[in-house]
């Protein structure tokens, strides 16, 4: 549960060690006032795009010895500007965004007193609109430093429409969201001062490929030792589940529960639309709901939905996988459904596959439910098993056939409802038809790929 201390004009919500937010009110200082002229010894930058402008204290006093750390950085005002602007873009790609910031953010650097140093980002509010300020020690954690940012980029895009009511970003999203940008991206998001020197020119030596890496492999790593946290765990996460080694397991959690729901079709559009709705209630679970109302129509139907990700996952990392033969051959089985059918009653049956489309187009809603049901079941169990490469593909076809049987709703008794249900599946199997097409050619193109990286047969069916 967040801590919250109220104080004349401000709250302030502590997260664990990673970092807090205040709020002023009205009355606070205008947007003007965060460029005031800086004092004596103070230097100051701005990113490229104008929104962020760092302030930097003379670094004095206790100055920690940082030997090979790599996950602590020692920041540098001009870089600083650049890893801004980095990580503001990583966060509007991930959530297909364009850069359309509104409202300032000032950086103001001062001397370390400790590592694990609380980070403070106000949130003000004036006449002139919204203004951002964030407090950070300039030597920290590079995950705690994502955070931070993330945050308050998140936090300056869901106030653009408040008029008056600093919005509250769940834990989840920031330290979910900092994690999955440091783990996926294919450049340093943080800049560290250089460390070489040749011929007069600074430079740090990168080695990286992260072409083929696996950006939940660590919070994977982490996970096999301490199971993922309940949706409830991680919607109030107590005091003591935020410092140490339970901060480590809620940042894993928090960014598969994010890849989670980025792999759901429209997961990114669904997260815009929750930050769009934010500034309307005091709980941003509400929000959440109506951004995802198409998936989850109430919260227990979300933490059923979370909790079977959670046990997918617990049996994948204690099972082995196939290797992709054999997951392609499983897959397939399960897409095409066996029937025997007679051309003349005094013949022998013959043997021949329906695809999902001509299930859907073709049979008769009662034939239809218990089929596309198993199929649902089966892709569940297999996602569990398949090469990791086949896995959003295997949650794409079953989050399709979820929704039409959901829209169609359960198979009533009476005739007349009966032709309801008829009706509805009708209406609503023409985009789902659209839907499998489009899996299907992803599929194709997906089996072609493989084919060409590991030599396996191309006899896979088509539909």
């Amino acid at each position: 549960m967040f801590r919250r201390l109220l104080t004349p004009g401000c709250i302030l919500l502590l997260i664990g060690a990673s970092f807090s937010s205040a709020q002023e009110g009205p009355a606070g200082p205008a947007r003007g006032a965060m460029r005031r002229a800086a004092p004596p010894g103070v230097e100051v930058s701005s990113s490229s795009s104008r929104q962020f402008t760092i302030r930097a204290e003379p670094r004095t006093g206790w100055l920690p010895h940082l030997g090979s750390a790599t996950n602590i950085v020692r920041l540098e005002r001009s870089l600083l500007a650049v890893s801004c602007e980095r990580v503001k873009s990583a966060v509007l790609t991930s959530l297909g965004l364009p850069d359309q910031w509104h409202d300032r953010i000032a950086i103001e650097l001062h001397p370390a007193r400790r590592l694990d140093e609380v980070i403070v980002v106000h949130s003000i509010l004036s006449g002139a609109g919204w203004s951002y300020r964030v407090e950070l020690p300039d030597t920290l954690e590079r995950e705690r430093l994502t955070a931070a940012l993330v945050e308050v980029v998140l936090r300056e895009i869901a106030n653009r429409k408040s008029t008056g009511r600093n919005v509250e970003i769940p834990a989840w999203l920031s330290l979910g969201l900092a994690r999955e940008l440091l783990q996926s991206a294919t450049t340093d998001l943080i800049l560290d001062p250089p460390n070489q020197s040749q011929r007069g020119v600074s430079f740090n030596p990168v080695l990286r490929d992260r072409q083929h890496a696996d950006h939940l492999a660590h919070s994977r790593q982490q996970l096999a030792r301490r199971p993922p946290l309940t949706f409830t765990e991680l919607s109030w996460p107590a005091d003591d589940q935020l410092v140490g080694d339970a901060l480590e397991s809620f940042r894993s959690s928090a960014q598969f529960f994010l890849a989670a729901l980025l792999a759901l079709p429209e997961g990114a559009k669904d997260l815009q639309h929750f930050l769009e709705l934010l500034p309307s209630h005091l709980n941003w679970q509400i929000s959440f709901l109506k951004a995802f109302q198409k998936r989850f129509r109430t919260s227990l139907e979300l933490e059923k939905w979370w909790a079977l990700q959670v046990v997918d996952f617990t049996a994948r990392e204690m099972g082995e996988t196939w290797p992709p033969e054999l997951s392609w051959q499983k897959f397939e089985e399960i897409l095409h459904t066996p029937v025997e059918i007679r051309t003349r009653p005094e013949e022998l049956p013959l043997r021949t596959e329906m695809s999902l489309q001509t299930i859907i187009a073709q049979w008769d809603p009662a034939r239809q439910e218990g089929v596309l049901e198993e199929k649902v079941r089966q892709l569940g169990i297999l996602r569990t098993r398949v090469a990791r490469d086949l896995v959003p593909l295997v949650d794409a076809y079953r989050q399709v056939l979820s929704e039409f049987l959901a829209a169609r709703g359960p198979l009533p008794n009476t005739l007349a409802s009966h032709n309801q249900a008829r009706q509805a599946a009708a209406s609503h199997g023409p985009q789902t038809l659209r839907e499998l097409d489009q899996l299907d050619a992803r599929r194709s193109q997906l089996r072609q790929t493989t084919i060409v990286q590991t030599g396996i047969s191309g006899g896979a069916k088509g539909r």
